[in-house]
């Protein structure tokens, strides 16, 4: 009985406690940020990612430790809300400033990970973004389908005027080339597509089943073109 009491005295401070700060910067977080939710909870990650706010930050507020959903042996600090929000508005001063430094923040990340594309293979670098997150290898792909376009072309011209075995093999590997590419390309444009009620996680792991689909039906066409070539020799 002794334990129950104490447990139910400790839950109740803690309660009040809450209520208190929650009243506190009510309006100055209702001003700012628009809502002031009481129980919502954000881990130390979505308080960086939501409000600039790094683990020095956040020392001293209440937390409750949880393990992490992918079971690794190290626990995630949850915070509340209106916690988080009164820390971003000491550190910043107004949401407005916050979003700036939001702003800043995700341009120098950008820059950062242009800087990371090799320089001399300027097609490797992220040309297209959308909420956030940037597609790396649509212009080499582009790029690649319209070389081997005119790769293709100008060996069949060759082998049209030359009759030469050489030119018409190798017309066809630029063609399945070409083909490769464009199957990337699809798997780039599909995995653009905006998430939606049949895919509520979105489409960006399309890219890797389009590119596996690629490189098996490559090896499946070029294995049937040997075995027929055996079976016609």
């Amino acid at each position: 009985a002794s334990a129950t009491g104490r447990w139910e005295s400790g839950w109740a401070q803690t309660y009040v406690s809450s209520m208190q700060r929650w009243e506190k910067g009510k309006e100055r977080r209702m001003e700012e940020f628009g809502h002031s939710k009481q129980w919502k909870t954000l881990s130390s990650h979505e308080a960086y990612e939501q409000y600039n706010l790094r683990k020095r930050d956040l020392a001293g507020l209440p937390f409750v430790a949880k393990y992490n959903v992918y079971g690794a042996p190290r626990h995630t600090r949850f915070y509340v809300v209106f916690d988080v929000q009164d820390a971003a508005l000491r550190k910043w001063g107004s949401a407005q400033l916050l979003e700036a430094a939001l702003q800043e923040r995700r341009a120098k990340r950008d820059r950062r990970l242009a800087r990371r594309q090799p320089p001399v293979l300027m097609l490797l670098r992220p040309v297209r973004q959308r909420a956030g997150h940037i597609n790396v290898g649509s212009r080499a792909v582009f790029a690649a389908i319209v070389g081997n376009s005119g790769v293709a072309g100008i060996k069949f011209a060759g082998w049209i005027c030359t009759g030469s075995a050489s030119l018409l093999s190798e017309s066809i590997h630029s063609i399945a080339d070409l083909g490769n590419q464009v199957l990337l390309a699809v798997g780039l444009q599909q995995s653009l597509r905006v998430a939606d009620e049949q895919r509520p996680y979105g489409y960006g792991f399309e890219v890797y089943v389009w590119a596996m689909i690629s490189g098996v039906s490559t090896f499946i066409l070029g294995a049937g073109a040997s075995v027929q070539h055996g079976r016609l020799s």
